[in-house]
């Protein structure tokens, strides 16, 4: 044996088993609407940054601006070890029901910041509640066996980028509507 795979063996191909259509969908769902949510607010940070601070010059805005939107992803690297030492103790189920729950209510409490402080702490806390990619990988690993595991990471793969593509979109429509239409 040099370490050939016999012809035999190679020729067989494994038949995919369907994937799991009804769970696949639920966490489709989940991250589009988890990246539609994180981008749709990118497009008007400046815009809420400069009424936070109205005498800023454009310089310090951009600045600020940037610094609010790193806030998410300083709460993911802060929060992202959390939610999979999280879902090993109380399952993925309810740690993705606490995942979806904390979004809905740090993104709450950002549209309602009235200060600078309070957006980056609720962009930083919505960060760190933020498990829903990880939790989605693992989740999909444990329902998808070698056959169909691929075209399950695809799927929820594409769901993400067509999120972050839709929330970046409707962001832009929508920063300062009254000012546009």
């Amino acid at each position: 044996m040099n370490g050939e795979v016999p012809k035999e063996a190679s020729s067989r191909k494994k038949i995919a088993t369907p994937l799991p259509k009804a769970k696949l969908a639920v966490v489709c769902l989940i991250m589009f609407a988890d990246y539609y949510g994180v981008l749709l607010i990118l497009p008007f940070l400046p815009f809420m940054v400069s009424d936070f601070f109205p005498k800023l010059d454009r310089t310090e805005i951009g600045q600020k601006a940037g610094f609010l939107g790193s806030a998410y992803y300083i709460g993911c690297l802060i929060g992202s070890f959390m939610w999979g030492w999280l879902a090993d103790i109380i399952g993925r189920r309810p740690a993705f029901l606490c995942s979806v729950s904390g979004i809905i209510v740090s993104f709450a409490l950002f549209g309602f910041s009235k200060s600078f402080e309070w957006a980056i702490s609720a962009r930083v806390l919505w960060g760190m509640l933020d498990g829903i990619t990880g939790l989605s990988k693992t989740y999909i690993s444990e329902i998808c066996d070698e056959t169909n595991q691929a075209r399950g990471f695809a799927l929820i793969a594409t769901m993400g980028g067509t999120g972050r593509l839709f929330g970046s979109l409707t962001g832009g429509f929508l920063a300062r509507p009254a000012s546009k239409y």
